[in-house]
């Protein structure tokens, strides 16, 4: 069990390929801005997929229309993530 951190968009392909689906790719930075033009390529990943809360526009708390699909992680439920998935990944 692997927790990714998916930086950018660039390396998409090869977070597809790499993740297994007992992984969780957390979509970060830039990548966000990305996948929110492109929702369809989230649908690619073997895997269950978050973004952090803060990252998002934190006076609304909906759905971006893009991440239907993904997790609304907490601090907490980071924080969780990291000692469920004990190897993690950096994409950038």
């Amino acid at each position: 069990m692997t927790l990714h951190l998916l930086h950018s968009f660039n390396q998409l392909a090869a977070c597809v390929g790499a993740a297994q689906s007992d992984d969780f790719v957390i979509v970060v930075g830039q990548a966000i801005t990305d996948g929110l033009k492109q929702p369809e390529l989230l649908q690619t990943l073997p895997c269950r997929v978050g973004v952090l809360s803060f990252e998002l526009d934190t006076a609304t708390t909906e759905r971006p229309g893009g991440f239907s699909d993904v997790a609304i992680l907490s601090d907490e439920q980071w924080v969780a993530l990291t000692a469920i998935h004990r190897n993690q990944v950096a994409w950038t």
